[in-house]
């Protein structure tokens, strides 16, 4: 007679640019969600506004979003990535910075990025997220089922849409240029294009699979991020990369 109680429907709304969204002012027009059910429901909001919207990438915020967008915000401002060169007055608020702005300091701030030099930057054993494989299994994880944004970001390349939400915000956390130099090296590396960026969390969508060769190459270059890494889990690793035609990973050293 009771029964489960039924699930609330996803709610879609768009927000122009520049509209305030939390801590930060979204740099581009974007989509509020509210009542993600489940991981696989974003990634299918996530295709469906990218097919609508071809001329754009679509990024997704993950995890709590309260805490992304301070994050985000102190990342912009201790790192610089709002300045326009523009010398405002003391007493006066600039306005919003744009996407181009965004993306031009990223870009230029990051071009010595290497993935070798994020060697040994976070930690494999956390103790606040599961271990690499159980993540991949368990992708709600990631979600802020209450309210989720989907950026449209006006870029070229997916890894450029960090600029729409750069993270990374604490000294243990890969940089918001360390998150582009990422995103790049798995974008022109293995094909996976970057669709969401949270506080902790960030998230890659390729066509298919990895086949073994590669999937066994990028758990030695996901290995390498990490200090304590144990080689004997590439070989799970890789078989989760051969499953998942998507991939998480936990940026932060928290």
């Amino acid at each position: 007679m009771f029964g489960k109680p039924r699930p609330k429907p996803i709610k879609v709304w768009q927000l122009p640019e520049g509209a305030a969204a939390g801590f930060v002012r979204h740099p581009c027009a974007a989509y509020r969600c509210e009542n993600v059910p489940s991981f696989q429901a974003l990634l299918d909001l996530v295709r469906q506004t990218s097919a609508a919207h071809p001329d754009h990438i679509v990024l997704a915020t993950l995890d709590d979003y309260g805490q992304a967008c301070y994050t985000s915000g102190h990342a912009r401002d201790m790192h610089g990535l709002e300045d326009d060169g523009t010398d405002w007055p003391d007493d006066s608020e600039p306005p919003p910075a744009s996407i181009a702005t965004l993306h031009a300091n990223l870009a230029a701030k990051a071009k010595d990025v290497t993935l070798q030099s994020l060697a040994g930057r976070l930690f494999w054993s956390h103790p606040d997220t599961p271990p690499f494989v159980q993540l991949q299994h368990e992708p709600d994880t990631v979600i802020d089922r209450q309210e989720t944004y989907l950026l449209l970001a006006p870029v070229a390349h997916a890894s450029e849409a960090v600029a729409a939400f750069p993270n990374g915000y604490f000294s243990s956390d890969l940089s918001p240029m360390e998150n582009l130099a990422l995103a790049q090296h798995l974008e022109r590396t293995y094909g996976y294009r970057l669709f969401g960026l949270g506080a902790s969390y960030i998230g890659f969508l390729r066509n298919a699979p990895l086949s073994d060769d590669a999937a066994r190459a990028l758990a030695a270059d996901i290995q390498s991020l990490h200090r304590d890494a144990d080689p004997a889990e590439i070989p799970a690793m890789a078989a989760v990369l051969q499953t998942n035609d998507w991939l998480l990973l936990f940026y932060s050293g928290r």
